[in-house]
């Protein structure tokens, strides 16, 4: 590297803090920049700066630099993105790719080993994006520029790991439990004590349990919504929940009509290209409703919340080991593949790439192929992994719906003390939720967690007949047409709306191959990445 060039979009909303020998640029809360410097961190050595990047609480993304050295960083959701990319030995960097782009016309390709990547998981896997050549730092990771040396390196200050467990026993951790909810929602209240809380309540025990937090500390300024097809599961409970507690509950409907226009609108463009940024084609499931939202508010006087990631910090997408005691790493790459890389049903047959793909995966964890792993130690390398990339890339992504209509937006069960206190809970304690669903029992003070360990049915109130006939054609088909039939009555679950764009001859042709409508919209998102390159 022998130069390097910072393009600070003006299409994000990032501040900037500037002197004549500094600047820093951000997408923060507002006391980073200041704490920030504020430190002095002995550079070139790190590890004062990793430490105080791990114990920030908040959104924290950043590009700094001084006459000696430049340092970017990326928070532990990923809730904004730094790109770099090397041309001529120049190191360009951004908060934006299209920005990228532009400077040099447009003249890139597509990776195609981000677009396959793209097809089996709706996203681009590792530090790539779509645009070959073009990285992104991941959650958790910094970048480094020592301008005297002109060299740079990235390094990880935060994973979501912990090579120690706590043991205690349940009445212990549920008071301490208790400690740290206080703390995260008293801090949110404080926050928005003069806004309006728009709670996305679904059917789930989340965004129940964020509800339920807020009610306890008897926040009124509360309204709760619900989205999507009429009659879906998570509104009919979410109703149900909002009633019993006596809050406001609205529900903001998509049909297939409307979202056909709202899909074939420049709107849409716009915020794929705001959204989007060479990872991933966003999710645009509740789009139509923030859209409905912010026309019928004063965005500056809201803040939306939800519990999203809630049941993976907790330890609910946690499998069962009953049958083995110890796996070796094959075996851990397997279980991370069959789960993850299912967008696309044909890819995922290809010999050549699964092996492929579980490679990697060993590589990123680096584990070793035939070594045995205790099921404990497993179980926190499938976290690892699903956390650095379906976690803050897929479900972190869909807040930028929020940010495209400037409406402010938390996350409370991403909080730093809530992920520090389940990551160092035991495997015993966190598979199926076993002390989080003790921990809502207990403190159950609305009688609103009669805890059901099924999920809700992806079907409408009005066709739970699918699963009924799908029991039947099961049986008469020895199980060999089950799956065809799931996958043909998408069509009709509460994804539906989202495959009005597309033909039904189209849908015929892709039914048993592309699992959802993701994989749609991936396509779409790619062809339109392939007009714009030279």
């Amino acid at each position: 590297m022998t130069d390097y060039k910072i393009i600070i979009s003006n299409d994000k909303k990032w501040n900037i803090l500037e002197k004549n020998n500094f600047s820093i640029f951000y997408n923060a809360e507002k006391d980073f920049a200041k704490d920030f410097l504020k430190k002095d961190f002995k550079l070139p050595n790190l590890k004062l700066l990793k430490k105080f990047l791990y114990d920030y609480i908040g959104l924290n993304n950043f590009i700094y630099e001084d006459n000696n050295y430049i340092i970017c960083g990326v928070d532990k959701l990923n809730s904004d993105n730094i790109f770099y990319f090397i041309k001529d030995k120049n190191l360009f960097l951004s908060n934006n790719i299209n920005d990228l782009l532009k400077i040099n016309n447009y003249k890139f390709n597509i990776d195609e080993t981000s677009y396959k990547d793209s097809q089996i998981t709706g996203y681009v896997l590792g530090k790539k994006t779509i645009i070959q050549g073009i990285n992104s730092l991941r959650a958790g990771e910094l970048l480094f520029i020592d301008k005297k040396n002109k060299d740079f390196k990235i390094e990880e200050y935060f994973q979501f790991y912990s090579p120690n467990t706590i043991i205690k026993n349940s009445s212990e951790l549920i008071e301490e439990l208790k400690g740290v909810e206080d703390k995260i929602f008293q801090d949110l209240i404080e926050r928005n004590k003069d806004k309006t809380i728009l709670l996305a309540l679904s059917g789930g025990l989340d965004s129940r349990y964020v509800l339920t937090s807020l009610l306890k500390r008897n926040v009124s300024n509360i309204i709760t919504f619900s989205y999507g097809y009429k009659n879906n599961f998570d509104s009919f409970i979410a109703q149900k929940i909002a009633k019993k507690l006596n809050v406001e509950w609205k529900f903001y409907q998509t049909t297939k009509e409307s979202y056909k226009k709202i899909y074939n609108s420049s709107l849409r463009k716009e915020y794929w290209n705001f959204a989007g940024q060479g990872t991933m084609a966003p999710n645009l499931y509740f789009f139509e409703s923030i859209k409905k939202i912010k026309d019928e508010f004063d965005i500056n006087k809201i803040t939306i919340v939800n519990g999203q990631a809630g049941d993976f910090i907790t330890g609910n997408h946690l499998p069962t080991f009953e049958e083995s005691e110890y796996l070796r790493g094959a075996d851990i790459a397997q279980l991370l593949f069959n789960k993850h890389f299912q967008l696309n049903m044909k890819i995922n047959k290809d010999k050549i790439q699964i092996q492929k793909y579980k490679m990697q995966i060993l590589e990123q964890l680096k584990l070793k192929k035939e070594k045995y792993y205790h099921y404990k130690e497993a179980a926190k390398y499938l976290e690892l992994w699903e956390w650095k990339e379906r976690q803050t890339k897929r479900v972190i992504n869909m807040q930028k719906v929020y940010e495209f209509f400037n409406i402010n937006w938390e996350l409370p069960l991403w909080h730093q003390e809530y992920i520090n206190f389940w990551v160092h809970q035991s495997y015993e304690n966190r598979y199926g939720r076993n002390l989080f669903i003790k921990y809502l029992v207990e403190t159950d003070k609305y009688n609103v967690f009669k805890h059901n360990a099924e999920q809700l049915p992806k079907w409408l109130t009005t066709n739970t007949y699918i699963t009924k006939i799908g029991k039947i054609v099961k049986f008469l088909s020895l199980g060999i047409a089950s799956d065809y039939y799931y996958n043909f009555m998408s069509l009709f679950c509460k994804y539906g709306f989202m495959y009005s764009p597309y033909s039904f001859n189209m849908y015929l042709k892709k039914f048993n191959v592309y699992k959802d409508p993701l994989a749609y919209l991936n396509e779409d998102w790619v062809s339109e990445y392939h007009r714009n390159l030279k």
